[in-house]
């Protein structure tokens, strides 16, 4: 899946990453959420009108993810580290 987004990790593992986009400097229509718990970093970054869900746990960064809750209602990527139970969705649904 190619989104032009980077993730790379800010120490020596990926317990606190940077995002890298290969968009326009001074992002006028852009934002970024995210929630980190146990390990792991849920993060939801938008740039016109375009969403990516993005899950990093244990080394490795999961691109066109989506996060559910316990009943499957979708829930953004700061929503994560409230909700009770957070399932991560490959791309197919999986």
């Amino acid at each position: 899946m190619s989104t032009g987004l980077i993730i790379a990790p800010r120490n020596d593992a990926f317990i606190d990453v940077n995002l890298y986009t290969c968009y326009e400097a001074g992002l006028v229509n852009a934002t970024a959420v995210a929630s980190a718990w146990d390990g792991a970093i849920a993060i939801q970054y938008t740039y016109e009108g375009t969403t990516h869900n993005i899950f990093v746990y244990d080394d490795r960064a999961y691109f066109g993810v989506s996060f559910v809750d316990l009943s499957g209602t979708a829930i953004s990527a700061d929503q994560c580290y409230n909700t009770r139970n957070v399932h991560v969705l490959a791309n197919d649904g999986s």
